[in-house]
């Protein structure tokens, strides 16, 4: 089997993995909860992810490519918003002036993303190597996506931390694992799919979705588990 097919197919599996994980919770615990209702978000947002990087495995065409390189930044955000507004639902709802500067902090970021989207601008500069399509990403765009993404994140961990410092019992628990185990999807997921490509590394690429699993099952069980 051609390794980029092998890449593509693992991609899949992965991406129905956290899109099952997301309808046996919602399907469990409904939709009226808003931390419930994020998660199955963020679930659906990483199938989308693992699916848009492993068509970039396989495709051929230039055409196709620069549009589902367009759509991975897309993707990614749709997973840190979801994680985002997870965070300030999960247990309780926090209230914060501060959010409000981190709302827009998203709008832009939002706005930013559309513009990566619908322009020719980020993925530009396409070639091949190694049997693979490739791209040279705007620097100027490509890094100011990365810090938008971790000021974003960031803030999440923030929002978590706090409700860690003041919990007890097993919500602290619960919490502790919640940020290791999206710590280390997301530093993983940040290091393969924009470390990497921000210096022209695009042989690790396809390895960030697989690590959304660690993210989805840690949220899955510790938030949803009854004691």
């Amino acid at each position: 089997m051609n390794i980029q097919w092998l890449k593509f197919g693992i991609l899949i599996i992965v991406g129905l993995i956290n899109l099952t994980i997301g309808i046996v919770i919602f399907t469990k615990y409904g939709g009226g909860e808003k931390s419930t209702k994020y998660f199955g978000l963020l679930c659906v947002s990483t199938l989308l992810w693992s699916i848009n990087i492993g068509l970039i495995a396989v495709v051929k065409n230039n055409s196709i490519y620069k549009t589902l390189g367009n759509l991975t930044y897309t993707t990614g955000a749709l997973i840190l918003i979801n994680f985002f507004i997870f965070s300030i639902y999960f247990l309780h709802t926090t209230k914060n002036k501060s959010l409000i500067l981190f709302k827009i902090l998203i709008i832009i970021f939002s706005i930013l993303t559309l513009y990566i989207l619908f322009t020719n601008i980020m993925v530009s500069k396409i070639y091949t190597k190694n049997n693979q399509i490739s791209y040279t990403p705007n620097a100027i765009l490509h890094l100011l996506y990365g810090i938008l993404f971790l000021i974003i994140l960031l803030y999440a961990y923030y929002i978590l931390i706090k409700k860690y410092i003041n919990s007890q019992g097993i919500n602290k628990k619960r919490i502790s694992i919640v940020v290791l185990g999206t710590a280390i999807s997301f530093i993983l997921g940040f290091y393969f799919d924009w470390y990497l490509i921000h210096i022209n590394v695009f042989k690790f690429f396809w390895l960030g979705p697989i690590f959304t699993i660690t993210m989805n099952f840690s949220i899955a069980y510790l938030l949803f588990k009854k004691n």
